[in-house]
């Protein structure tokens, strides 16, 4: 009688967990990034999901990193004790009338390794998470390796979303990627990047506070000019700045399973992972064919054999094909 293997959900929690394969076989895994963060007047934006079918094997671990909402900024009452120097008291008039920058969303990586958590140079699975949110709505995760732009240019390649570095422009962090962490803000507020795997600090200053990014490396948001964070992801979306787009740029994805489905800007609030086991694995014996056989009457589904070439002359000679089975398929060949 088979296993039965029930469907596991992950929460985001804020720290690295993982799932221990417990049988051979087919298995669907599901993932989500996290939304970023909002204020009165806009929304984060939302996180991609994704699916795919992945071949494992009893005994392996899996590593989830689930992505968390990056926090909104915040507009706090501003007491006389707080306000220190000409700066402060020339632009508190104004400091309530602009939107806070909103950190970044986190991004949700899955990937095979063991319990030390090191990363191969593939995840299996990175989600982006949306971009924080200013004046306007923060920048959607998007399905693409590479992250949405905002005051400058996303991640590309895995790499971790750039900021406005022009001094006196208020940018926020850029989310982290795979391969790097997002870049710090410019000063004099200097938020900070997503890193693997915190969410970079927003920057405050006399009782107003930029949002914190998201674990899962989202950025952090600025409480000045409202320069928001970036969404982590495989690559990282760029975090805004005061002189064009303030809000936070959407991360990137990346999915290396088989059927699969792929949606951008589709979460909000937190991110998640859902592993649902499909099939076992099925091992078809065969004998080698020479040339003179034909191909069995009944083989597994997309099966194909291809004969080497320095098989092919001299004819008298017994060939030896080789045998190819379509991508996720629950066959394996061994040779008889």
């Amino acid at each position: 009688m088979p296993k039965i293997i029930p469907p596991v959900s992950f929460k985001a929690t804020g720290v690295a967990t993982f799932y221990f394969v417990p049988e051979s076989g087919r298995y669907v895994i599901e993932a989500a990034g996290a939304q970023g963060g909002g204020n009165a007047a806009a929304q984060g934006g939302k996180g991609s999901r994704l699916r795919g079918v992945f071949n494992l094997r009893a005994g392996e671990v899996i590593n989830l990193v689930i992505g968390q909402r990056g926090l909104p900024g915040l507009d706090l009452p501003l007491g006389e004790e707080t306000v220190t120097g000409s700066f402060l008291q020339e632009v508190s008039s104004l400091i309530p009338t602009i939107a806070r920058g909103g950190g970044g969303g986190g991004g949700t990586f899955v990937w095979k390794n063991t319990l030390t958590g090191g990363r191969p140079d593939w995840p299996m699975l990175a989600a982006g998470g949306g971009g924080g949110a200013s004046a306007g709505p923060g920048g959607d995760a998007v399905v693409t390796p590479d992250a949405t732009r905002s005051d400058g240019p996303g991640g590309r390649n895995g790499h971790g979303g750039s900021s406005d570095t022009g001094l006196f422009y208020y940018g926020g962090g850029g989310g982290s990627g795979w391969l790097s962490v997002g870049d710090q803000g410019a000063g004099p507020t200097y938020c900070q990047g997503g890193t693997h795997w915190k969410g970079g600090t927003g920057a405050s200053f006399g009782g107003y506070s930029g949002g914190h990014g998201g674990y899962g490396g989202g950025g952090g948001g600025c409480f000045f000019r409202s320069g928001a964070g970036g969404g982590g992801g495989y690559s990282g979306g760029c975090g805004g700045g005061g002189r064009t787009s303030i809000s936070g740029g959407g991360g990137g994805s990346y999915n290396s399973g088989a059927e699969q489905t792929n949606v951008p800007g589709a979460q909000s609030g937190d991110g998640w992972v859902r592993i649902s086991f499909l099939t076992p694995t099925v091992t078809l014996l065969m004998r080698d064919y020479n040339l003179r056989d034909n191909q069995p009457a009944e083989a597994p589904p997309g099966l194909t054999r291809k004969m080497p070439m320095q098989e092919i002359f001299p004819p008298q000679r017994t060939a030896a094909f080789e045998y190819h089975l379509p991508p996720g398929s629950r066959w394996k060949y061994q040779a008889g």
